[in-house]
């Protein structure tokens, strides 16, 4: 998904509210379902899958934001948790953006110069400070930093931004975690959009980048890296002023040069987001430790509501959502709901032809299709190949295909990978469907894989089954049989 297509989807089904009350008028309204559904004209089945709250006003340290009433103010600790209290709101992602200053900052240290009087009604919120904090952050006060992110499973799922930070020295590196078509690229640009309203931004995708890759062995320092990178871009390095980079799919770059670059970078404490996949982020975490805090944020897969209404938007009139959740429960059926887990392969779906037929959907030409989209978005962004016709296509399809099945038919049956095969190319991962992690192959996609094992012909026959020690797994490969000699007879 883009973000223009975000931005319509925001301004056409988006309900909004705008208030000024007092603090209690402002909680209330957060932790009372009754109220919530009154004031954002919510039907009684109706919840919400995005809460975003702006809060622009004066606030002081700890948390503490007043409201334009006289002598009144709340705790962002008591936002959190009428937020929490709220019902409706359990499975909704909560953005919460803060404009109020946390003190101020005098000869680079923050400071509180409030009026004395200001001061005397804070002190009894200051001194019981830690008993206010929820288990959102114990570790830290709730917004030392400029970013507060609970979005991991089980979690809250709350993002905090503020406009300032209460003290200086609470920088701390963002990294996004997520396998291939999570929706990590999307993420860390729509943050970067929004830290853009202050700072300069600058988004650099590191796939396949190799101006960025001979800029990175060729200096030392990242200053001179950056210059020289932007040379070689023809763009000019604005290095003079506050930063806020995004270094996105660094995959390949995982060497001594670009860990050593983010620690400068950490260590000089400009603005860094990473985008990475999960194999890389302990790695990145362990060489920042002690050099700075680490704020690791690890997509989540989509709920079963948020499935059907994705699919409904994208379909349209031509399936209903009674439709569309049988088709759901056919993939819990099979299995197969790794299909529909992620934004990417959730598209590739919603793109499928037959979803909007009659008749029943063959998971086998269902994984087909989406195997098919894959092949053609992955060779695209790696390759700039859009002739899915020309030699070079095919011939990389043929080639990707077969080292896939490969790594699936090894994932099925426990057999140990030789020497060659584990060499594979580092756009394999791209697909999101196996990848090795020496020196076993782990599978993203059982689903896809099982379709490209019965595809190839890997597994085909009750012998080949039998070499199949995981039960789990017997279901979906019998199934994608049986599905594939289905087409045969047709």
């Amino acid at each position: 998904m883009s973000i223009k297509t975000l931005e319509n989807t925001l301004e056409n089904y988006a309900r909004i509210y705008e208030t000024s009350g007092t603090s209690k008028e402002v909680q209330d309204l957060l932790c009372k379902e009754k109220e919530f559904r009154k004031k954002f004209h919510l039907q009684d089945d109706e919840e919400p899958e995005l809460l975003i709250v702006y809060i622009l006003t004066h606030g002081d340290e700890y948390g503490i934001l007043e409201t334009h009433h006289e002598d009144d103010f709340f705790l962002l600790s008591d936002l959190y948790a009428n937020l929490q209290q709220n019902p409706i709101l359990k499975n909704a992602l909560k953005l919460i953006f803060v404009h109020a200053c946390r003190g101020d900052i005098i000869d680079g240290v923050v400071k509180n110069i409030k009026k004395r009087e200001k001061k005397a009604k804070y002190e009894k919120v200051k001194d019981k400070e830690d008993a206010k904090l929820t288990d959102l952050d114990r570790e830290n006060k709730p917004n030392l930093n400029s970013v507060q992110v609970t979005v991991e499973p089980n979690k809250k799922n709350f993002i905090t931004f503020f406009s300032s930070v209460e003290r200086q020295d609470q920088y701390t590196v963002f990294i996004i975690s997520a396998y291939a078509g999570w929706g990590k690229s999307v993420l860390a640009e729509a943050i970067a959009n929004k830290v853009q309203v202050e700072k300069r931004v600058a988004i650099l995708d590191l796939r396949k980048n190799s101006e960025f890759h001979k800029a990175l062995i060729r200096t030392k320092e990242y200053r001179e890296l950056f210059k020289t990178y932007w040379k070689m871009k023809g763009k000019n390095c604005f290095f003079d002023m506050p930063q806020f980079i995004v270094l996105d799919n660094i995959d390949d770059l995982i060497d001594e040069y670009f860990l050593k670059m983010v620690a400068q970078l950490a260590t000089d404490k400009v603005g860094l987001l990473i985008s990475t996949r999960p194999q890389n982020k302990d790695i990145l975490e362990m060489h920042l430790e002690g050099i700075c805090p680490v704020t690791a944020i690890s997509m989540d897969t989509a709920s079963r509501e948020k499935q059907i209404d994705f699919l409904h938007r994208r379909i349209g009139s031509g399936v209903n959502e009674d439709k569309l959740q049988n088709i759901l429960n056919y993939l819990d059926y099979c299995t197969a709901d790794d299909l529909v887990e992620k934004l990417s392969a959730l598209e590739k779906v919603a793109s499928y032809p037959k979803l909007t037929d009659n008749g029943n959907v063959n998971i086998y030409e269902l994984s087909e299709h989406v195997f098919d989209c894959t092949v053609r978005a992955v060779l695209h962004r790696a390759f700039g190949l859009t002739d899915d016709k020309s030699g070079r296509f095919k011939e990389l399809r043929k080639e990707h295909e077969r080292q896939l099945s490969a790594y699936s038919n090894a994932f099925f049956t426990d057999k140990k990978l030789g020497e060659e095969e584990k060499k594979s190319a580092a756009v394999l991962d791209d697909y999101g469907i196996a990848i090795i992690i020496k020196p076993q192959v782990m599978v993203l996609s059982v689903t896809l894989a099982a379709y490209l094992c019965v595809s190839q012909g890997l597994i085909s026959t009750e012998e080949h089954l039998k070499k199949v020690p995981k039960l789990k797994h017997l279901k979906i490969l019998r199934i994608m049989l049986l599905c594939k000699r289905k087409i045969r007879k047709i």
